[in-house]
C-alpha cells in the first residue's frame, strides 16, 4: 500500500530527474546564447566606433572640399628639420625616467627628401639605439 509520503517522495524524485535532464540538455544552448550576446555587444561597439570614424572623415572631407581645413592640414604638413628631430630624440631619452643613462644612441640617418604618392615630402629616418633591456625599449 502506497502512503502519501511515498507518493510525495516519488513525485519529488521524478521532478528532480526532469530538472536534471532539462538542465543537462539546455546548458549548451544557454551558454551559446550568452556567447552570442557578448559577441553582439562587442560588434556593436565596433560598429559605433567605425560609424564615428566615418562621420569624422566625412566632416573632414566636407571641410577639404569647402577649403576650410587649412589649419587641419597644417598640423600634418609642417616643416620638420633634422635638428628638430634630433632635439626631440635626445630630450626624450634624457627626460624619460624609465630609460635612464644606460641608453646609447648609436646612429641616426636621414634619407633624401622625396615626394610620396599623395604629394607630401617624405624622409625616412633610421635610428639605432642601445637600450638596457627589452622592457625599457
Amino acid at each position: 500500500m502506497n502512503t502519501p509520503h511515498h507518493n510525495n517522495f516519488s513525485s519529488l524524485l521524478i521532478a528532480l530527474f526532469c530538472l536534471f535532464i532539462l538542465i543537462f540538455f539546455t546548458k549548451d544552448l544557454a551558454l551559446g546564447l550568452y556567447e552570442n550576446y557578448q559577441e553582439k555587444q562587442e560588434l556593436q561597439v565596433q560598429v559605433d566606433q567605425s560609424r564615428q570614424e566615418w562621420e569624422d572623415f566625412s566632416a573632414l572631407e566636407k571641410q577639404l572640399e569647402a577649403g576650410e581645413s587649412d589649419s587641419e592640414l597644417k598640423k600634418y604638413a609642417r616643416d620638420f628639420s633634422q635638428a628638430d628631430f634630433l632635439e626631440f630624440l635626445y630630450s626624450y631619452i634624457e627626460n624619460s625616467p624609465s630609460v635612464g643613462t644606460s641608453t646609447l644612441i648609436k646612429s641616426v640617418t636621414f634619407s633624401e627628401p622625396e615626394q610620396n604618392e599623395i604629394g607630401f615630402m617624405q624622409v625616412n629616418v633610421d635610428v639605432s639605439v642601445r637600450m638596457p633591456s627589452l622592457a625599457v625599449m
